[in-house]
């Protein structure tokens, strides 16, 4: 895509702006129909999650499964974070 970091406005994290989710939307496809997904291990590792008492370390490359932290089910995985977080810039 030749994007560069002073491109876009800083779009760092998840809750306050789209993020990866202005362009990984299942929306956007190439010319040959491949979507830019939702899954967030396409390009991030989770290492460690979780709070205090609740901390969660990967023990493999693998990494771990996103868990949200909250209560919502599995409403997350099929909408963006902003779509209910909003942030001072979303």
């Amino acid at each position: 895509m030749k994007v560069r970091w002073d491109a876009y406005p800083d779009n760092i994290g998840h809750t306050n702006s789209p993020g990866c989710f202005r362009c990984h939307d299942d929306d956007h496809k190439s010319p040959d129909g491949k979507v830019l997904n939702r899954n967030c291990s396409q390009c991030h590792t989770i290492q460690g999650q979780g709070g205090v008492g609740d901390f969660k370390r990967a023990i493999s490359a693998t990494g771990l499964t996103f868990e949200h932290p909250g209560d919502v089910g599995d409403v997350w995985e099929s909408m963006a974070c902003t779509e209910c977080h909003k942030g001072i810039d979303p």
